[in-house]
């Protein structure tokens, strides 16, 4: 509860949480401990929705300017371009990518179990198997990608583990999330942009979405939402916004 009253992110506490139950669990195996005490116990979860800071246009086109100094950059374009969960990201393979569509199809994400390890599984639910139209520049960007990944492949040979994801590490292998977090921020900084966490790309393309006049039906799909609600619920000052532009133009319409 400390970290919720301390208003930690979700993930963050979600994090901390599993942590505690892998070192636990550990505990048990050296019988150190007879049980793990956390292992039934879900993670505390803030009664709710923190204010979330979402970008300005020209902060988005920042960030994308500052992540072509990353190895990842193209990770994090997709994901703004997207609106992707980041386990979503890391645990895309080319056959979810159809580039004659040019279509991109979400059916696994990673996520980590509870020995602490990483893994890829199932989406966060049946709702956020979806998949996307992407545009034809993202296309192109992501075809280049698998050619210079290809290149990349031959040169390490043997040491190259095909697990044929998108966006791997150097040897091929599944990125941890921690240094994917640290790419985030190098980026985030060098935007010269204020602090906050990676998900928040998905907030900032929701509301930019939103903001466009892109129906809440549409936005809620491109999320994986379960409901219109969750949108509607996660993006409430938007939706206020929207209203109140709607209703100025009929009264104005009015006279």
């Amino acid at each position: 509860m400390a970290m919720i009253d301390a208003e930690y992110a979700r993930h963050t506490i979600q994090t901390a949480h599993q942590v505690l139950s892998a070192a636990l669990n550990y505990a048990v195996k050296r019988k150190l401990i007879y049980l793990n005490p956390a292992r039934h116990v879900p993670p505390p979860r803030p009664p709710k929705q923190r204010q979330l800071y979402i970008w300005r246009p020209a902060e988005a086109q920042a960030f994308v300017k500052a992540a072509e100094t990353v190895p990842t950059g193209l990770f994090w374009r997709l994901l703004l371009g997207t609106a992707l969960r980041i386990g979503e990201g890391m645990a895309l393979t080319w056959n979810d990518l159809d580039l004659d569509a040019p279509r991109l199809y979400i059916r696994r994400s990673r996520s980590v179990d509870e020995n602490g390890a990483q893994r890829i599984g199932s989406t966060k639910n049946v709702d956020s198997q979806r998949y996307l139209m992407i545009p034809a520049t993202l296309a192109e960007r992501l075809r280049r990608h698998r050619l210079a990944q290809h290149a990349a492949r031959l040169e390490l040979g043997a040491a190259w583990h095909n697990h044929s994801l998108i966006f791997p590490r150097e040897d091929g292998r599944l990125h941890a999330y921690t240094t994917l977090n640290d790419h985030f921020h190098t980026v985030r900084e060098t935007a010269g942009l204020p602090y906050c966490p990676p998900h928040y790309l998905r907030h900032t393309a929701a509301t930019l979405l939103l903001a466009r006049g892109v129906p809440v039906k549409i936005v809620s799909e491109i999320m994986g939402h379960k409901s219109i609600k969750t949108t509607l619920d996660l993006y409430a000052h938007v939706s206020e916004d929207m209203q109140l532009e709607g209703l100025q133009a009929l009264d104005q319409m009015i006279g």
